[in-house]
């Protein structure tokens, strides 16, 4: 999500892909920013499972992971690592 903000100019001329840009954010929007993050994140995971699962036998195999390895990650719920 941060990406969508790398090209916004901040007062003082400070980019938001500068490290330091959220020391001189707003606590609320700190917050939003880190919410959204933490979301897109969510969503990216849940959906690289639900890829996994779909993956034929074969290339489950190319990559060392079994049927079974591939449905409990799957299974796992979004928010979990």
């Amino acid at each position: 999500m941060e990406e969508l903000f790398n090209n916004i100019q901040m007062p003082r001329g400070i980019s938001m892909s500068d490290c330091s840009h959220r020391k001189q954010m707003h606590p609320t929007t700190q917050a939003l920013i880190s919410i959204f993050d933490a979301m897109a994140s969510w969503m990216e995971r849940n959906q690289q499972r639900h890829n996994l699962a779909a993956l034929p036998d074969y290339m489950l195999r190319d990559i060392g992971i079994s049927r079974m390895d591939a449905w409990r990650e799957a299974g796992k719920p979004f928010w979990r690592e």
